[in-house]
């Protein structure tokens, strides 16, 4: 995303491939929906229960900044504002008309303030440390001919099922609603092998950085 952002701010001609990402996008959503969520809900209920009201004044204060501040149109300021993920707000904002360009850099700006001072804080000064890395990766052997096919099912059927009943958004929500529920229901517990999951970013990321072409450093500057 920023190396293909600052590629399309040097003026260097180029498309999107803008064909590519309702196929990729589902392979990303949905897979992390199973049974063991449900285990973790007492744990989670205090947090669960503040939660919402976090969320409703952040997105509120924020939305009234990229309105009278950044001059951003309804839209376009709903999506900025929502705190969710940038490939999922991004989606959702672009599919209701709001501007991907202005919606991109808020998630983008917020996704690299958020980690550095995440990594910063919690880990050097108070020495958390990931349990991510070799063990999660999946390989393409993983998953059998059957979760192959119910994950390709749900992004073939997904989509045009969207589309016909008037979903928004419609290459993620449908896709990422069957995806959870096959993963819940127990006939799957495998996600997309990760060298999907690799390929799928990297095709949001270049779709992302490619609507910063015409953009100037002005321009993001001021979103920003």
């Amino acid at each position: 995303m920023v190396g293909v952002t600052i590629v399309a701010m040097s003026r260097v001609p180029f498309k999107a491939p803008d064909r590519l990402r309702p196929i990729v996008v589902p392979v990303m959503l949905g897979s992390t929906v199973n049974a063991d969520i449900f285990q973790k809900l007492g744990p989670w209920a205090l947090t669960l229960l503040i939660l919402p009201f976090v969320l409703i004044c952040s997105a509120t204060i924020s939305y009234v900044i990229y309105r009278r501040i950044g001059h951003y149109d309804r839209t376009t300021a709903f999506y900025s504002a929502m705190p969710g993920g940038l490939n999922e707000m991004l989606l959702l904002g672009s599919g209701a008309g709001g501007n991907e360009r202005h919606i991109a850099l808020a998630h983008a700006a917020r996704v690299l303030l958020v980690i550095f001072m995440v990594v910063i804080v919690f880990g050097v000064f108070v020495g958390v440390r990931s349990d991510s890395g070799a063990a999660s990766w999946i390989p393409l052997a993983a998953p059998s001919a059957l979760d192959y096919a119910l994950l390709l099912g749900c992004a073939v059927i997904g989509t045009p099922l969207a589309k016909r009943i008037n979903l928004p958004a419609a290459p993620m929500f449908c896709p990422m609603i069957l995806s959870g529920f096959v993963h819940l229901m127990g006939w799957t517990h495998v996600a997309p092998p990760t060298i999907f999951i690799i390929g799928a970013q990297i095709v949001v990321g270049t779709v992302i950085g490619c609507r910063f072409i015409g953009a100037t450093l002005r321009d993001v500057g001021q979103d920003l």
